[in-house]
């Protein structure tokens, strides 16, 4: 009970919005993303490896969630893809972007801690 109320409070406070993740052949792993960009204009490919995109959707270009899953179907439907889903972020996803965000310093900051 407590860790469901812990892991809701995560996911509150931190999650940016969902995942999406299509699965598709390898050759059209340009075309899928070009796709998703279009249909959803605020999201950021944050993995991509053979044939394996994975994505972050802000909240505001899931809502309403029906129209969110409707254009997902339509862009599964253009790239003839292999798998696809629209979730909420996991816990996992919510600790590799923060942690992915903590360990990307911008240049300017190394530069000054380097001298």
């Amino acid at each position: 009970m407590v860790f469901n109320t812990c892991r809701q409070a995560l996911r509150s406070t931190l999650a940016r919005g969902y995942s999406l993740v299509l699965r598709v052949a390898t050759d059209t792993e340009a075309a899928a993303q070009a796709a998703v960009l279009a249909r959803f204009p605020s999201s950021k490919c944050v993995e991509q490896h053979q044939g394996y995109l994975r994505f972050e959707v802000a909240r505001l270009d899931c809502e309403p969630l029906s129209s969110a899953m409707g254009r997902l179907a339509d862009i599964a439907a253009a790239t003839t893809a292999l798998g696809a889903e629209l979730r909420e972020a996991s816990l996992q996803d919510i600790f590799l972007t923060t942690v992915g965000d903590a360990a990307e310093p911008d240049d300017a900051a190394m530069s000054e801690a380097w001298g």
